[in-house]
């Protein structure tokens, strides 16, 4: 591959402007879910209701309550893979046949930006907005927009009160994703010694995936000591989503990329609803190194829901991550974003691909 990644102008000039051509979105009507229950005996069918699915005290949609149903399947957990802090490593991305990649998405609808408050009404702030909020509504259809989505973690018991826990995660196999490692409550997991639920959904657009396709996930990277530098962790989807939709590739970050405007991330902010919003060419303004992987800082907006979202720069027309976001930093004089990248997040990627894919 190239030294450097591409410029927007140099990634315009090779793939010429964004077109939709040969792609159509899933009608809704296909989209419905269908659910496959077994019931633990007789010759009654099992009973479905329905209970909401909350975020800050917004009933954004509706999922089936699990009482007398074991709907899904619970995540395995696998060791952490050993640190190599000196290989570099290079994945390579993957254009979905019949497909080229698009240099920026089709716009989507304005989405009013809603503020989160505590019950006392005051202002949440869980990461930084840097001056006026940059981050641009797109509708999901085409490569690689396609390749991210909403993860839905579900930490507790079946027996217990529903509580779902959402952020963003990103394809980079044809059935491996990477998200926050924060997205998992580890502590609950050790302590009832009970997985916890996950669902990825990918190109989802106010609810629904406009290419029709979930899968569950059947293996999580165990990650739980992590700090923000290494906040990543690599999941095995039962599905083989990427062979349809492609995948990203993986880079090493290297500090002589620093301060130039190579990067774009996006995700799925709560303040959005349901709708991916982006940020793109900005600057990664400094790196550290932080547990066993790299800060990687930059301004780009961001709120809650992003976590897990993808941060890439294109090389030779394939976009290729370089780091996973995590949340904002804030130290003595100044405030930043951060994604956790660096060799653990390539090594991890590695480990993914050597077993999984």
């Amino acid at each position: 591959m190239a030294d450097r990644p591409m410029k927007y102008e140099e990634l315009v000039q090779q793939l010429g402007a964004p077109s939709l051509e040969g792609l159509q979105p899933v009608a809704r009507q296909q989209q419905d879910l269908i659910v496959s229950a077994v019931g633990r005996g007789g010759d009654e069918p099992p009973q479905l209701d329905l209970e909401p699915i909350r975020i800050d005290d917004e009933v954004i949609g509706w999922q089936i309550t699990t009482g007398d149903v074991e709907v899904g399947i619970r995540a395995r957990a696998v060791e952490k893979p050993a640190m190599h802090r000196d290989r570099i490593v290079e994945i390579p991305g993957r254009v979905p046949e019949g497909q080229r990649p698009l240099a920026r998405p089709i716009a989507g609808e304005p989405q009013p930006v809603r503020t989160l408050r505590r019950r006392s009404g005051r202002r949440v702030r869980p990461e930084y907005i840097f001056g006026a909020d940059d981050r641009q509504t797109y509708f999901p259809l085409g490569y690689p927009w396609q390749c991210v989505g909403i993860l839905w973690v579900r930490p507790l018991p079946t027996t217990a009160p529903g509580w779902l826990v959402r952020g963003t995660a990103a394809l980079i196999g044809s059935r491996t994703i990477i998200t926050a490692a924060h997205m998992i409550q580890w502590l609950i997991w050790d302590l009832l010694d009970e997985a916890p639920r996950i669902r990825f959904t990918p190109a989802v657009f106010n609810g629904t995936s406009v290419v029709g396709l979930t899968s569950l996930v059947s293996h999580v990277v165990w990650n739980a000591d992590h700090e923000q530098g290494d906040d990543v962790t690599a999941m095995r989807l039962v599905q083989p989503l990427g062979d349809k939709l492609g995948s990203f590739g993986v880079m090493t970050y290297d500090d002589d990329w620093e301060d130039e405007p190579y990067w774009t991330r996006c995700g799925y902010a709560a303040s959005f609803g349901s709708v991916p919003e982006r940020q793109t060419w900005f600057a990664i303004q400094d790196d550290d190194s932080d547990g066993d992987g790299w800060e990687l800082e930059y301004e780009a907006d961001t709120s809650g829901g992003d976590s897990g979202g993808p941060v890439f720069g294109w090389w030779d027309g394939v976009p290729c991550i370089i780091g996973v976001h995590s949340g904002g930093e804030e130290e003595a004089f100044d405030t930043n974003n951060v994604a956790a990248g660096g060799p653990f997040l390539t090594n991890m990627v590695q480990w993914a691909w050597d077993h999984w894919e």
